[in-house]
């Protein structure tokens, strides 16, 4: 069963989209915050947990990285041609975070600020980080993680699924 679904909470207007499918893999489960401050950005959420739940569930390749990484290649074609095809929609973009939970293992995906953490005997561990300006100036110790948190620029990301194709992860 394709399960996905958006809670507003007390904002006007909300932009996060979760869905979760059992696929031939495993279970898929992914977040996708669209960015605010771009016109659709609730679209391209919407569109990119759709796309990426459809194109795994309908993938047969042997591959469980190849087939989610060709997933969001192609939510970010959709959500690209469509900002192009609709100037509403001119610069929207969303990050997405996906778990997929094979019967061996456990695999993040990620591109943008939007993260999986796991909890492990008491202690929160990141298992990724964030695609954001911020965190490229922590990395390369300009900044503290604190000055990152209170930063005026933390919510720049530097990569999303948005106005320019996607390129891989790594």
């Amino acid at each position: 069963m394709i399960n996905i679904q958006s809670l507003i909470g007390g904002r006007t207007e909300n932009q996060d989209f979760y869905g979760s499918v059992q696929t031939q893999y495993g279970e898929l489960i992914i977040v996708c915050d669209g960015m605010g401050g771009h016109n659709g950005g609730r679209h391209a959420a919407e569109t990119a947990v759709r796309i990426i739940i459809e194109e795994v569930s309908n993938c047969r390749a042997s591959n469980p990285v190849n087939a989610l990484n060709d997933a969001i290649i192609e939510a970010n074609t959709v959500i690209w041609e469509e900002s192009q095809a609709d100037k509403s929609l001119k610069g929207m973009g969303t990050t997405v975070v996906a778990l997929l939970i094979t019967p061996e293992k456990a695999m993040s995906f990620h591109v943008g600020d939007s993260r999986v953490y796991q909890l492990w005997e008491g202690k929160i561990i990141f298992r990724t980080f964030d695609h954001s300006h911020v965190f490229e100036m922590v990395k390369a110790g300009l900044i503290t993680e604190e000055q990152a948190r209170i930063s005026e620029k933390s919510n720049i990301i530097a990569r999303g699924v948005f106005g320019e194709l996607f390129r891989k992860m790594n």
